[in-house]
């Protein structure tokens, strides 16, 4: 038995002595969305946000590989509008993210990852309208932590790569308590992030 563990361990340390290391960059864009949880459906839309990522990985065999991103990125929505009642409210949130996944290549150029991904934020605003950006203290609207499957495709010309994404949420992040005109509850609104990303990121294989 001692023997086909230390078989294992050895095996493992071969591969990653072996493997093609890689490091790299993404920046882009998020439209995100909360989805209701609940029997409580609210009227919301995507928000536009920003995310920048830094990438590390290496090779396990010609066509699968290991990805570590992590870096900055805002999600949120958009509540209300000019088809309801209700003021336009735009929420927003920004984090640390921290996404492994699994990359196959079928062909040269092309990519397709799946993993999760594992949202920590810090910072939460609010806005009214048109009016600026307010800094929320605390966490009024949304959970500090974020955590869903994380997928993509890209598609390779030579160190620069094209991305679009989608972030699936599976924890409730968001809530927010209706009430009508007199004050009186309406019910809770419970949401998941849905999360689609497009990006321009560099990816340099480094060489032994």
């Amino acid at each position: 038995m001692k023997k086909i563990i230390l078989i294992c361990l050895l095996a493992q340390i071969s591969l990653i002595a072996s493997a093609q290391f890689r490091i790299g960059a993404t920046i882009g864009l998020n439209f995100s969305n909360i989805s209701s949880t609940n029997a409580l459906e609210f009227p919301s839309t995507s928000l536009l946000t920003r995310n920048t990522l830094v990438q590390f990985g290496f090779g396990i065999t010609e066509k699968l590989s290991f990805n570590l991103e992590t870096g900055f990125g805002g999600k949120g929505m958009k509540l209300g509008g000019e088809n309801n009642s209700l003021t336009s409210t735009s929420f927003r949130v920004i984090g640390l993210d921290l996404m492994p996944s699994l990359e196959f290549r079928p062909i040269k150029r092309i990519g397709l990852g799946v993993g999760m991904y594992g949202t920590l934020s810090f910072a939460e605003f609010i806005r009214f309208e048109n009016q600026p950006w307010e800094l929320i203290s605390g966490n009024d609207f949304f959970k500090p932590f974020d955590f869903g499957l994380h997928t993509y495709a890209r598609c390779y010309f030579k160190f620069i790569f094209i991305q679009v994404g989608y972030d699936h949420g599976l924890v409730d992040v968001f809530e927010l308590n209706f009430t009508d005109v007199n004050g009186q509850s309406l019910g809770l609104a419970v949401g998941q992030f849905r999360d689609f990303r497009i990006g321009l990121g560099v990816l340099v294989e480094l060489k032994k």
